[in-house]
């Protein structure tokens, strides 16, 4: 940003991996480097990251991938995607103790798939996954981890044919620390 943000903003090129990058999220996962850019794209799953003076990308997985969000289990932190663009897939990519990030899909059989947002919707002190499908079979479902690694899911239905989700969003928006669902349903309306 320079100093007079009506100014003339200098850009720097992230990443040029990916010809139909769909959905993009920041992350800080160290709180000692700045934050790091993980995007979807048809060419898959790419962690940007800015280090001695230069972005470097590293490519997580060469799956297609429409949707991605950030969320934490006890294991530590997870990506939660849709996969392909629009896609028929949910998964989930879990870092290793080497720092490899493996995929587990959960979730499969639908179309469309436009959204994706984990939180804490149980209370449960670590991350759920709500998937949104406006296509086939269209509505939302609860994505819950069985265990603290993320190895077994289960899959809650809690919309169908209702809402044809385009988005969703998780925030507290009545500020009694619980996070509170907002999806869009452009389809539906």
């Amino acid at each position: 940003r320079p100093a007079d943000p009506k100014g003339e903003w200098q850009t720097e090129l992230v990443n040029d991996a990916g010809h139909i990058t769909h959905n993009l999220e920041t992350v800080r996962w160290d709180r000692s480097q700045r934050q790091q850019v993980v995007a979807g794209s048809k060419e898959g799953l790419w962690l940007n990251a800015y280090a001695d003076g230069e972005w470097r990308r590293t490519r997580l997985s060469s799956e297609p991938v429409g949707e991605v969000r950030a969320g934490r289990l006890p294991a530590g932190p997870f990506l939660a995607t849709v996969e392909p663009f629009h896609g028929d897939k949910a998964a989930v990519y879990l870092r290793d103790g080497d720092g490899k990030w493996n995929r587990r899909q959960i979730l499969d059989g639908f179309k469309d798939g436009h959204a994706v947002a984990p939180d804490d919707y149980l209370g449960l002190g670590h991350d759920q996954v709500m998937v949104g499908w406006r296509g086939a079979n269209p509505g939302l479902r609860l994505l819950t981890p069985l265990d603290g690694e993320g190895k077994e899911w289960r899959t809650s239905v809690i919309t169908t044919k209702e809402i044809a989700v385009e988005d969703l969003k998780s925030a507290d928006l009545d500020g009694d620390g619980k996070p509170d669902l907002i999806a869009a349903g452009r389809q539906t309306k």
